[in-house]
């Protein structure tokens, strides 16, 4: 029975003291609004602007629209406010320091985003804000925005993009409400990533915040530019994008090594076409911009340039091989090959130097083997005598010593040429492209 009393004596006070601070609060809430206007900055001192403090923090980045220039994130929005006519002696109310009340009960600064691009710019008044006794009003609310921001594809996919949110009264100006940044992560171990949860692609890494001022027929009003430095995550560019352009570039170095029998034209034909696709792809996902350079866009197209001169040469390498051999090389394709191999001299003109050499000499010594002197192609015999005497005479012209025993060049040894010279030039470039495209990327 003692413990039944108890127990109701217990509730009894708990019942009086929940009635008092009702009772206290229902005072304080017809005290406070019984003849308030929302419609009037809450300033005894009308000549004095109302300082609203506001404090951003980025949540989370949902996505970044490269092609819409467009970031979708969210955001915690805290606003304090001095109210010179909500306030209350909390001794005198049973202790109580705070109370909440709708929004649409009090006057707010109607502070909006003025590069949020949703219907719903503006902070309505479907929300609670916390009264404080001593007049300071609390606003706080967390927020998805949609908002502008200028991407700058020029570094894609090593880049940083730096969007601001940018908060500004509608309607009032300074001489009526002055913004400031305030920054509640002040106490924090790093305050400039303070509250930010990282998602797959995107990382912040440090906060920008600076207030701008606007005038305007005469008067200044304020914006608050709340910037983030976001950083992209490149591990699935690199396995995506970067590796597989490597890949295809050593392809196309490939396709001069494979014979002109076992679908040379053809499988240069498929790296120009994935080459393109590539290219396609990549220029589906960004935007379409004049004012800054695309260096990834450039690289693939070079690349895109570089395979087309492949497939032209395997073309004209394929044409080359299936000539038939009986067909004489006219002069300019010799005096080609003879660039192309150091402007050295055909083996057909070294022949018939030779052959005039063996003529006058043996012309002084042995006219009777004059005959069969001219005709060195490698297959006549001499005589003892006229081979001994043409070895001496040889060894004091040692430039001249031999018959050429190869075979002339022909269309086969000639296109051999132009691909060694079509590789090493083709292997030049690459290496130069891949080098100034790192340099504008990480420079």
């Amino acid at each position: 029975m003692d413990v039944l009393v108890l127990l109701c004596v217990i509730m009894h006070f708990a019942s009086v003291l929940t009635v008092q601070v009702g009772s206290h609060e229902a005072l304080i809430h017809r005290e406070l609004f019984n003849e308030y206007n929302a419609f009037v900055r809450p300033v005894k001192n009308s000549s004095m602007p109302i300082t609203v403090e506001i404090s951003l923090i980025l949540r989370t980045v949902y996505d970044l629209e490269e092609k819409r220039n467009t970031l979708h994130s969210s955001t915690e929005i805290e606003m304090t406010w001095m109210d010179d006519f909500l306030s209350w002696n909390a001794t005198e109310m049973g202790g109580i320091q705070a109370i909440l009340v709708p929004t649409k009960k009090i006057w707010t600064p109607n502070i909006c985003v003025k590069n949020d691009i949703s219907n719903t710019n503006c902070f309505g008044t479907h929300s609670t804000v916390q009264i404080n006794s001593n007049g300071k009003v609390v606003w706080w609310f967390i927020r998805e925005l949609k908002t502008e921001c200028n991407v700058d594809i020029s570094r894609y996919p090593f880049d940083h993009q730096k969007c601001a949110i940018k908060i500004g009264s509608l309607y009032f100006s300074d001489q009526e409400v002055l913004l400031k940044i305030v920054d509640t992560r002040t106490n924090s171990t790093s305050p400039k990533t303070c509250g930010f949860v990282s998602n797959d692609e995107w990382d912040l890494l440090e906060n920008l915040n600076d207030e701008i001022t606007i005038s305007y027929n005469g008067m200044e009003f304020t914006v608050l530019n709340f910037a983030f430095d976001l950083k992209r995550r490149v591990s699935f560019h690199v396995n995506n994008i970067i590796i597989p352009l490597f890949i295809l570039t050593c392809l196309n170095l490939s396709c001069y090594f494979i014979p002109y029998n076992a679908g040379k034209l053809s499988i240069s034909m498929e790296v120009f076409l994935a080459f393109a696709l590539f290219l396609y792809s990549i220029l589906e996902s960004v935007p379409a911009s004049s004012r800054h350079d695309f260096i990834l866009g450039i690289f693939v197209t070079s690349q895109l340039i570089f395979s087309a001169f492949t497939v032209v040469v395997n073309a004209i390498l394929s044409y080359l091989f299936q000539l038939n051999s009986d067909i004489p090389m006219s002069s300019p394709f010799r005096r080609l090959y003879g660039i192309l191999n150091g402007a050295r001299i055909p083996k057909q003109q070294t022949h018939d130097i030779h052959v005039m050499e063996n003529e006058k000499l043996n012309s002084d010594e042995q006219k009777g083997a004059s005959i069969r002197s001219r005709s060195c192609r490698g297959s006549g015999h001499y005589s003892n005598r006229a081979s001994a005497r043409t070895i001496s005479i040889h060894s004091k012209h040692s430039h001249y010593s031999e018959c050429p025993t190869s075979q002339s060049v022909d269309w086969i040894i000639f296109a051999h040429s132009i691909e060694r010279m079509a590789f090493a030039f083709m292997l030049v470039l690459n290496v130069l492209c891949y080098l100034i495209s790192v340099c504008f990327l990480f420079g």
